[in-house]
């Protein structure tokens, strides 16, 4: 979850994984995970709070998308995460 909450900045400003590069790749948690995760999440809160055009294009991992669909599949997917957790 970290992984994917620590890249919606990047994503929702419209940068591509090459650009990204390996700025996530390691331990995002540290000695104080729940904190680091926090700091993940309001990061990644903050993002989707300010994108502001939803026609703006997302680069994911499996295609182009606009800002919009990209959310929309962004949400989906932690949807999934939660069940699978709670399961």
């Amino acid at each position: 979850h970290a992984f994917d909450e620590a890249w919606v900045p990047d994503v929702l400003a419209g940068r591509t994984a090459a650009e990204v590069d390996d700025r996530y790749s390691g331990d995002l948690l540290g000695s104080d995970p729940i904190a680091a995760y926090d700091r993940l999440n309001d990061l990644a809160t903050a993002a989707v709070v300010a994108s502001d055009d939803p026609s703006a294009t997302a680069h994911l991992s499996y295609g182009d998308f606009t800002m919009g669909e990209a959310l929309e599949h962004m949400s989906i997917y932690r949807a999934f995460q939660a069940w699978s957790i709670a399961k």
